[in-house]
């Protein structure tokens, strides 16, 4: 009996042994799998911004060669192709087409404010327009729905206003009352670096040009439909004349640039590039051999 008991035990040390080695593999192959998705991940969110990359690029080449196989509009429309099993997108716009933070009238900015938020209830064109001066004047006296330092302080932020003019487009999101989601509304429409009061309708986005004072919205409609139908990188080309307030639009070509450099993977993971050049001389290059150099004011995702 004794030596029956003892052959009991070390069954029964054996089966709970076997149980643990069991539970031990289980959770190894778990954890396996958990680092293998980790890697997984990482590795695709390291592909997918080089591919949004060598989307930008691509933009930067369009940019310095145009009139190849096709001419490539500078009004922020989007060209897409693959690569590498993904979905490439660039984009090319002028700065001049934007309206101006430091330069642009009240009313300009206001309409372009109000168009663009129209729909939110948490701000007013008001209020945005007011924080903008309020950041840009010399006083410390603010503004109806304006916010001076003692404002910013009150929200608990470590900032006020500079008191000067914008020094960048990002420096937009320094305001008060602008949130992430805010600034995606409005930075594609708006930069400090035209140096001009008025847009230029050529290069101009359809909110811009729907935001003018005086603009019917049909009539936009139309200039935007021609307009898709022109090249308008050829300064040699006639372009479509727009219907507006004449205090308000140019035709300045202005050497600053906003690229931009899509890429979405078929995982679905997706990354976006942005660059704002500056292209020395106001003449872009049109063969490989005579490329003008440019200078990256802001960089950005």
């Amino acid at each position: 009996m004794p030596e029956l008991k003892k052959q009991g035990f070390a069954l029964l040390l054996v089966v709970w042994v076997l149980a643990l080695l069991s539970l031990m593999a289980v959770g190894f192959t778990g954890h396996v799998r958990t680092g293998s998705g980790v890697l997984s991940t990482a590795s695709g969110q390291y592909q997918v911004k080089a591919l949004s990359e060598a989307a930008l690029q691509r933009g930067i080449h369009a940019l310095f060669n145009p009139g190849q196989t096709m001419s490539w509009k500078l009004d922020g429309q989007e060209y897409e192709f693959s690569y590498a099993g993904a979905q490439l997108f660039f984009s090319i716009q002028s700065e001049g087409g934007k309206v101006d933070l430091n330069s642009a009238s009240d009313d300009l900015l206001y309409g372009l404010f109000q168009y663009i938020l129209q729909d939110r209830e948490d701000i007013t064109a008001d209020e945005l327009l007011d924080q903008l001066r309020d950041w840009q004047d010399e006083d410390d006296l603010s503004r109806l729905q304006g916010a001076e330092f003692n404002d910013y302080e009150l929200d608990g932020l470590g900032y006020g206003p500079s008191n000067l003019p914008l020094r960048s487009n990002l420096e937009f999101q320094q305001l008060k009352s602008v949130d992430q989601e805010i600034a995606r509304l409005i930075l594609p429409f708006v930069t400090v670096y035209a140096y001009k009061a008025t847009i230029n309708p050529a290069f101009a986005g359809e909110g811009v040009l729907k935001a003018l004072p005086g603009v019917h919205e049909g009539d936009v409609d139309d200039f935007l439909i021609t307009r898709q139908q022109r090249a308008l990188i050829d300064r040699e080309e006639e372009q479509p004349i727009f219907v507006g307030e004449p205090e308000y639009l140019d035709d300045e070509i202005v050497s600053v640039y906003t690229l931009t450099g899509r890429a979405v993977m078929s995982s679905g993971q997706s990354h976006e590039r942005r660059l704002v050049v500056w292209v020395e001389g106001d003449d872009r290059a049109t063969s490989a051999s005579d490329k003008l150099p440019y200078w990256i004011l802001e960089a950005g995702e």
